[in-house]
């Protein structure tokens, strides 16, 4: 049946052409694997799972954001751009910071 790792891998894909999560649009996504019944009885995990891809695609633009500003490449000096990033992000996110610049930085280049 329906679960929060199928809702959440629905999500990342809808927004591979959408620019936001839409409840409907979800919605119409999952009815290709799941019944109206099914969805209905999971409707608060769903909107839950919305709200929790939108707030890490979120933070992901801010990070994206804030490591473009600096203007160094992570692949020519990840010292300084990590020391850069440390003092806009708390030092318990700077892992997954890291994780964000390496996987989706410089994907436009």
């Amino acid at each position: 049946g329906i679960n929060k790792a199928a809702i959440m891998a629905t999500c990342w894909n809808l927004l591979e052409t959408e620019d936001f999560l839409e409840h409907g649009r979800l919605e119409r996504l999952l009815l290709e694997e799941y019944s109206q019944a099914e969805i209905d009885a999971f409707r608060e995990h769903i909107a839950t799972c919305i709200a929790d891809v939108s707030e890490e695609l979120n933070f992901r633009n801010l990070v994206l954001e804030a490591y473009d500003k600096i203007g160094i490449k992570l692949a020519e000096d990840k010292a300084s751009v990590m020391r850069k990033l440390s003092t806009e992000f708390p030092r318990t996110l700077m892992k997954k910071v890291f994780t964000l610049i390496s996987r989706y930085g410089d994907v436009s280049e």
